[in-house]
């Protein structure tokens, strides 16, 4: 039978903190306790809304299990098996010239901190959340690593500025 571990239990697979805390409260709400393939199948019909992060979280869960804790492989395989195909619509909006032109004819009037921040987003394609917290942290003239893995973003987006 697997249940939730608490926060620390998770910090060995090197997740993000901000990370694991979404990850504990998706268990919170829709996980009680885990069994059997019957038992996964009724956590995504309870699951109406952000089923693809419940997915992403229990297969997390089953794999710290299987690897951390030492859950059989097979009994892990066999609840994996059973979470239903997700289908998942492309979040994704290419802007247009125009729009682009738009955008900064209107940020012209703004401090320069938000026209970085919209070129960061464009020509870089990173999530607002993230280009958000590396222009806060930001200290001018002193190079500083910059490690997305506390907000969430890929652990191996680490750099230095």
């Amino acid at each position: 039978m697997l249940r939730k571990g608490s926060l620390n239990s998770w910090k060995p697979t090197n997740k993000g903190l901000e990370y694991i805390k979404e990850c504990t409260l998706y268990l919170d709400k829709y996980v009680r306790e885990i069994s059997k393939p019957e038992d996964v199948v009724g956590l995504f019909e309870g699951c109406k809304r952000g089923r693809h992060h419940l997915d992403r979280v229990l297969r997390n869960l089953l794999k710290f299990y299987q690897i951390v804790e030492g859950y059989p492989e097979p009994f892990i395989e066999g609840l994996q098996k059973s979470i239903p195909r997700v289908r998942t619509s492309i979040d994704y909006r290419e802007p247009t010239e125009e729009d682009v032109v738009e955008t900064f004819r209107r940020l012209a009037g703004y401090p320069p901190k938000y026209g970085i921040l919209y070129l960061i987003i464009l020509d870089g394609g990173m999530r607002l959340e993230h280009a958000l917290y590396m222009l806060n942290s930001f200290e001018p003239g002193r190079p500083q690593e910059v490690a997305y893995g506390e907000t969430g973003a890929p652990e191996d987006s680490i750099g230095t500025c």
